[in-house]
């Protein structure tokens, strides 16, 4: 009992030593292109006393980061603008003013070869260019692009009880590429042309048949090159069975460019016309070189417009000024679309298109009995012109 004491008085004699809590892990040091994103979206006053906080604190490696941090950004950004400038000069030597659709020596009538079996990756259904169905029609005074067959098919084998051709051969093989789909004896199945198979997310999300009938469309693209200025369209078109037009004021594509077809850069503005919508327009504006974090590389709006008088069916002017900076649409002469602080403005010049084309859900029976009736979908041009800036 008295040891028991003895040891309990030792105890209490020592001092408690509470055990040293473990050190903290060190938070990680901010990047330096975030902070630098930190401080593009304050004021200068706050910029000027977190420089200065940093400076106090910082030493003399973490200095050093920020300034080769800075330093390379900078030349990242001037190598792009540098890449873009050389590009846009020479692309620029090509620009010249269009002053009419008429003037046939402005213009090229699109045609594109594919193979029997077609695969297209886009949302979009796929389909033949056809020179033939984007004209100039000297005797009416206008242009015109249009969907037709492909020549030689009897397509109406095909259409039996509101059947076609998707209806004929099941989706059930595995293919995943082009080079699959011509090995593929369920796909040789599908010939004479008429067979196309698509590929994209709107077949996937509204569980739409990949094979498809294909139809032919025209397109007129300008000879010259077109950039910054003002363009003035008078246009109408007849839409049905979910066909869609364009008028695309400009677009240089980084493959197919007639001229740079490897620049990389994908530029376009281009007003789009539904069979769905008769009295709105989409406008889509695509910009591959803005800056993504500030800006959006592409948009797609749709327009409401508010004229009751307003018929996509019938001739309407659309004025488009492109600008440095900035891209203003009028409808009528009504201004229906003005640039946005983070939407995307195209640096590059390109070329203007009038197309066609069949959409990723268009009902080929419908189609096919209007084109039997000699009613095919259309875009007319009855005047065009644009001047540089």
């Amino acid at each position: 009992m008295e040891r028991n004491r003895l040891l309990d008085s030792k105890i209490d004699d020592i001092e408690y030593i509470k055990p040293p809590e473990p050190e903290p892990e060190p938070e990680p040091e901010p990047e330096p292109k975030f902070m630098l994103s930190m401080l593009e979206q304050i004021s200068d006053i706050e910029k000027k006393e977190i420089i200065d906080f940093i400076i106090k604190k910082s030493d003399i490696s973490l200095l050093n980061t920020i300034q080769k941090s800075i330093v390379n950004q900078k030349t990242l950004s001037n190598t792009n603008d540098n890449t873009i400038l050389s590009l846009t000069n020479k692309l620029k030597q090509h620009v010249k003013p269009i002053d009419s659709i008429m003037n046939e020596n402005k213009w090229v009538q699109q045609e594109e070869k594919t193979n029997i079996l077609q695969e297209q990756h886009d949302s979009h259904r796929a389909y033949l260019f056809d020179h033939t169905l984007g004209f100039i029609n000297n005797s009416g005074e206008y242009a015109e692009c249009m969907i037709g067959k492909i020549g030689n098919v009897n397509y109406y084998n095909y259409i039996k009880g509101g059947k076609d051709i998707v209806n004929e051969y099941m989706y059930n093989c595995k293919c995943i590429s082009y080079k699959d789909t011509i090995k593929c004896s369920i796909c040789s199945k599908l010939k004479n042309n008429i067979a196309s198979k698509s590929y994209g997310i709107k077949y996937i999300e509204e569980d739409i048949p990949r094979w498809n009938t294909t139809f032919t469309a025209g397109a007129l693209r300008s000879k010259e090159r077109v950039h910054f200025g003002t363009y003035n369209v008078r246009a109408k078109t007849r839409l049905f069975a979910n066909c869609v037009s364009f008028i695309t004021f400009s677009m240089i594509l980084p493959v197919k460019d007639p001229i740079h077809s490897n620049s990389g850069y994908w530029d376009e503005i281009a007003l789009g016309f539904s069979s769905k919508e008769k009295k709105k327009v989409f406008l889509f504006i695509k910009s591959d070189h803005t800056e993504k974090e500030r800006h959006k590389t592409q948009i797609l709006i749709p327009i409401t417009i508010e004229d009751p008088k307003f018929m996509r069916s019938e001739y309407n002017n659309y004025k488009l000024k492109w600008e440095t900076n900035s891209i203003t649409l009028s409808i009528n002469g009504k201004i229906v679309y003005k640039t946005l602080n983070n939407h995307p403005v195209p640096k590059l010049p390109g070329y203007t298109y009038f197309i066609i084309r069949p959409d990723y859900n268009t009902n080929n029976n419908e189609l096919l009995k209007k084109i039997k009736n000699k009613e095919e979908p259309n875009i007319k041009i009855k005047s065009y012109n644009y001047t540089p800036m």
